[in-house]
């Protein structure tokens, strides 16, 4: 996936979170996924993942990542010896980490709009218009921008077999 066709996925999403009339907490709606609203569900999970990873990434230099997090989940409990609530578990473990108590309190266990605003200024990234929120690099990012930047693959093509002769 290219660094363009992921932002117009993000910006897709963020068009569909939007449009909802109804809002719920993540936990409520992953309770009612099989209600038809699936779509919207994911476009919101996704922007919740991409701003918990960049929440973490800002929080330590763009040294760590979600993936990390995930590794963690899977590691603990990809053979669990007990049944447990998965949704109590990740946040549980997400709450381990202090910048995403926020995302947690408002989007995922609240059900408040999204505010992608602090999360584009750690980014770089900027909205390209109100109407149709397309993400965009902004014009002059700064060094720490630069850095979650590229994590976020904006110079993969760099590393491309074509581009390294």
């Amino acid at each position: 996936i290219s660094f363009n066709d992921f932002l117009a996925t993000l910006s897709s999403a963020y068009a569909i979170d939007k449009r909802q009339k109804q809002r719920s907490s993540m936990l409520e709606a992953s309770q009612n996924r099989w209600s038809g609203r699936n779509t919207e569900i994911s476009a919101r999970g996704m922007i919740i993942a991409f701003m918990c990873d960049v929440a973490m990434m800002d929080a330590s230099g763009g040294k760590r990542q979600i993936a990390e997090l995930f590794r963690e989940i899977y590691a603990r409990h990809a053979f669990p010896a007990a049944a447990a609530d998965a949704n109590e578990s990740i946040i549980k473990m997400m709450n381990n980490h202090r910048e995403l108590r926020p995302i947690i309190d408002r989007y995922i266990t609240g059900g408040e709009a999204i505010d992608l605003s602090p999360t584009l200024v750690s980014t770089g990234l900027e909205l390209s218009g109100q109407q149709d929120g397309s993400l965009r690099t902004t014009a002059k990012p700064g060094s720490r921008q630069k850095t979650i930047l590229d994590r976020l693959g904006y110079n993969n093509w760099r590393k491309s077999p074509k581009y390294l002769k």
